[in-house]
Order: structure tokens, then sequence, then C-alpha cells
């Protein structure tokens, strides 16, 4: 079998491992370029502290502490 040639230049290719070799938020935040880091960053942190309270409070809820 031959592999195909896929027209990219050697650079496309080099930042196409690049890319694949980031972390996964690194890769989200290249994909949103018009937003903060810090921005994004404290929208996660709210995200995971309000599916904190709502895991605490569906459990006391099922132990009829609330």
């Amino acid at each position: 079998m031959m592999a195909e040639d896929t027209g990219k230049t050697a650079a496309e290719e080099k930042e196409d491992e690049k890319a694949s070799s980031k972390s996964g938020l690194e890769g989200i935040y290249d994909r949103l370029p018009d937003i903060s880091i810090r921005s994004l960053d404290w929208f996660i942190v709210i995200c995971v502290i309000a599916l904190v309270a709502v895991v605490l409070i569906g459990g006391l809820k099922a132990r009829h502490i609330i």
C-alpha cells in the first residue's frame, strides 16, 4: 500500500503534530481566541462549584436532612 499525499506542507504537518501533543484545555483555549483565559478559568471554577452544590443538595435531600 502506498500512503496518500494529503497535500499538506511540512509547516502544516508540524503544526498538526504540535496541536495533537497539547493538553485538552490548551486545545479548547486555542479554539476560543476571543475569550480571555482568566474568564474561561473562572467559568470552569463556577461550573465545578455549582456541580458540587447540586450533588450535595441532592444527597442531603435523599437522606431527608433538607
